[in-house]
């Protein structure tokens, strides 16, 4: 499979939607070229996003979005919205300008806010109802300052518990 087939497949997930007030939409004839097994349909979302899709986060109302493997526009991160209900992103923006930019790692809708990272900080953003893009205020929540930098991995979960909203670490060192 190629990166660019790979990178599309990220986004081909029709059930992406099925929390939308309309219902998933009709997946497309071919099931954007995947095997499925049977009951499963595909709709191809957006077939070349740039900057390498790395991880990717669902809303409520369908909105996806897209952590970057790389920058752009100056952006890690793309937010998709389909306007007409045919399960095709009509809107496409970026967003998250990074002062620290590294490697994208991963991305999570929790408690209204949009969490994300690169290879050593984790952000979030406040979601806006009715806007697709997120706050423009990037609140830091965490920084890996390990004098080994990029060497040390930073394992990024968010462990759902009622009496906690703030996701939890864990280093390991892998030199």
């Amino acid at each position: 499979m190629s990166t660019r087939t790979f990178n599309s497949a990220l986004l081909i997930i029709s059930f992406a939607f099925s929390q939308c007030k309309s219902g998933p939409p009709k997946g497309d004839p071919d099931n954007g070229g995947l095997l499925l097994p049977g009951g499963f349909e595909a709709v191809v979302v957006v077939d070349s996003l740039p900057g390498k899709a790395r991880h990717l986060a669902v809303n409520d109302n369908g909105d996806i979005y897209v952590k970057l493997m790389h920058t752009v526009k100056e952006r890690g991160n793309a937010a998709l919205r389909d306007d007409d209900g045919d399960g095709k992103a009509d809107i496409i923006e970026f967003f998250g300008k990074y002062d620290d930019w590294g490697y994208g790692t991963a991305m999570r809708i929790h408690n209204g806010y949009l969490y994300f990272s690169s290879e050593l900080v984790v952000y979030r953003c406040k979601l806006q109802q009715g806007r697709l893009l997120p706050d423009e205020k990037m609140e830091v929540i965490l920084t890996d300052d390990h004098p080994h930098g990029r060497q040390v991995v930073l394992l990024f979960r968010l462990h759902y518990r009622e009496e906690r909203s703030l996701p939890h670490h864990k280093e390991q060192q892998t030199c």
